[in-house]
């Protein structure tokens, strides 16, 4: 426990991977043994020896199998890395896309801005739909791995990504948010208060917002209403963390 005192897991629906957290260099024959493992299980094993910036594949061969979730509904098959951020329920993720776009109801000829858009699990189902998305996204690994998705299912046209920092505007760098006609917005817990100062008279008239804190929800809801003039038409909840006290939540606004 004190060379390996973590196991990280990460499983799809084709492939599994494994990071262990090694604080020493791994034994002759413990690097024969994993790479035995590996190999039989056709598991893509990675090491950690540091921070996460550390982390390598640790047994790189053909016959593993990558990381990937499917949104059959959309045709989409979503590519990831064990460190990438994704809706850890890959099933009721299928529900959360669905339901997002029946409110925000992209059509061609939309133009769609998709706020923390990690890997593209919003954007590509909006331009498979017909409309232009841009994706912004704070992390550069993952708007590379969202570039590559929309490249390896053929939307690379339609679907652009772009490195952003959404949790400041300084020299107003979010004013983007008032090109669009609709938008998503999916942030972490802390919400996206910092990105819906930014939204003007000529704004995106409709707003779906998916949140996993109902506490930072509220807030950005009672802002949206009281300070920008949008009306909320509902909110719900989608049962992501199925056993415990939290779930995700989705709310529209219009203006």
């Amino acid at each position: 426990a004190d060379k390996i005192p973590q196991i990280e897991l990460a499983i799809s629906e084709f492939g599994i991977s494994m990071i262990f957290r090694n604080m020493s260099e791994l034994s002759d024959t413990d690097t024969v043994e994993l790479r035995k493992f590996s190999d039989y299980y056709k598991i893509q094993v990675y090491l950690q020896p540091s921070g996460l910036d550390s982390v390598f594949l640790f047994n790189p061969t053909s016959n593993r199998k990558k990381l990937i979730y499917c949104l059959p509904e959309f045709s989409l098959d979503m590519e990831f890395s064990p460190t990438d951020f994704t809706q850890i329920n890959f099933s009721i993720n299928r529900v959360l896309v669905r339901r997002a776009i029946a409110l925000l109801n992209p059509q061609p000829g939309d133009f769609i801005g998709d706020y923390f858009c990690g890997l593209g699990n919003f954007s590509l189902p909006f331009a498979r739909k017909g409309a232009s998305v841009i994706g912004y996204e704070a992390s550069e690994t993952l708007v590379n791995q969202a570039r590559a998705n929309a490249v390896s299912n053929g939307l690379s046209k339609s679907a652009k990504f772009k490195v952003a920092d959404l949790f400041s505007n300084i020299g107003n760098r979010n004013k983007d948010i008032n090109q669009f006609d609709k938008c998503l917005i999916d942030p972490p817990r802390s919400g996206a208060i910092d990105l819906l100062q930014s939204i003007g008279a000529d704004g995106p008239k409709v707003i779906v917002y998916v949140s996993c804190n109902s506490a930072t929800l509220a807030r950005d809801a009672g802002f949206l209403v009281q300070e920008k003039g949008y009306k909320c038409n509902g909110v719900g909840l989608v049962n992501m963390f199925p056993h415990t006290s939290h779930a995700e939540a989705i709310a529209l606004f219009t203006n």
